[in-house]
């Protein structure tokens, strides 16, 4: 069986700076830690989790609560947090909340039992109470996407993402926009859409307010029937449409589409997110991006500086820059 002590023979260091990298302290250089790393992959290591816990009194086992799963947005966040995760030494635990509060606050118990060492929230809801007992039980959390005041978070500035949007359409020579998704729940980026139009003295038509929830996994047949119904009321009253996040804007790609309307000769379309699927979509989907890997660095970071210094009522809120990336769907200057 192999020992710490084997790999620290191997890589020329203390069996020590081995404990730490196993251990997920920062501590140690990253290019000496990478060659630890690689050591215990060739030597194929085990470390003994049950004697860690008990020596150091953690889990090492990171909860995760996200809203839908099935969400390609989440699964890239869920797989980069996985990976950030490893690499200072901690597992996840993925729960799908499916956006219930119910089965949220079930979650909740059941991390609870597993004795993790902290939680990273994906919130569907801007309202946390139920997450208020996670402090009286000092565990640390992390929100990620959304600011909750009385939680660490990291996330975009969802405002100047819909900015960029209304900005693009603009210069792309567009007179008439409109917002599809759920108002309450995107908050931001649609007042980050209508202030950028308002500089400009447009205003959005109330007809064109396409109202649609985006939870569950039949979101974007949710929006498709949305987006259909509305042509069928009012037939194309916009020629710029921004969807509250890429899963969205394929219903209502599929849904423009089949009422003969092509994207992006009669209309363009920005999503939010900038999910794998953009670019493989036809056409391709601009959409706002989310730098998902720094997000989930960052978000690692705080919580495992929150594990060390839990008393610290100072919380963190890092916002980060989003970034449009233009394609097909909305690259088509109106003469």
């Amino acid at each position: 069986m192999t020992t710490m002590k084997d790999i620290a023979e191997k890589a020329g260091v203390s069996r020590s700076t081995v404990s730490r990298v196993i251990n997920g302290h920062d501590s140690v250089k990253e290019e000496k830690r990478q060659r630890i790393l690689k050591i215990v992959k060739e030597l194929n290591f085990k470390p003994n989790k049950v004697a860690q816990s008990l020596v150091s009194n953690q889990s090492y086992l990171i909860g995760v609560i996200a809203p839908n799963i099935s969400n390609p947005f989440y699964s890239e966040i869920i797989e980069a947090l996985e990976i950030e995760a490893n690499n200072k030494g901690y597992n996840i635990i993925v729960c799908n909340s499916a956006g219930d509060i119910k089965k949220e606050e079930n979650y909740i118990d059941i991390l609870f039992g597993r004795q993790v060492d902290g939680i990273v929230i994906i919130p569907s809801k801007f309202k946390l109470s139920h997450y208020e007992e996670l402090k009286d039980n000092d565990i640390p959390v992390v929100t990620l996407t959304k600011d909750i005041n009385k939680f660490d978070s990291v996330l975009i500035s969802h405002q100047k993402g819909g900015a960029l949007a209304a900005k693009h359409f603009m210069e792309m020579g567009h007179q008439q926009f409109a917002f599809i998704g759920p108002h309450p729940d995107l908050e931001g980026k649609l007042k980050g859409y209508e202030k950028e139009l308002e500089k400009k003295n447009i205003s959005i038509d109330k007809k064109n307010y396409i109202e649609c929830n985006f939870s569950g996994r039949s979101a974007s047949q949710k929006v498709y029937n949305a987006v259909s119904k509305y042509l069928n009321d009012y037939g194309l009253k916009a020629t710029a449409y921004f969807v509250g996040n890429d899963l969205g804007a394929f219903g209502a790609i599929h849904a423009f589409y089949d009422a003969g309307y092509k994207i992006p000769d009669d209309l363009s379309i920005v999503g939010f997110d900038n999910t794998f699927f953009a670019s493989e979509s036809r056409p391709t989907l601009s959409s706002i991006a989310q730098p998902i890997d720094k997000m989930v660095k960052v978000t690692i970071d705080i919580l495992l500086r929150r594990l060390k210094d839990k008393d610290n009522l100072n919380f963190e809120h890092k916002f980060l820059e989003p970034e449009l990336i233009v394609r097909e769907s909305s690259d088509y200057k109106i003469k």
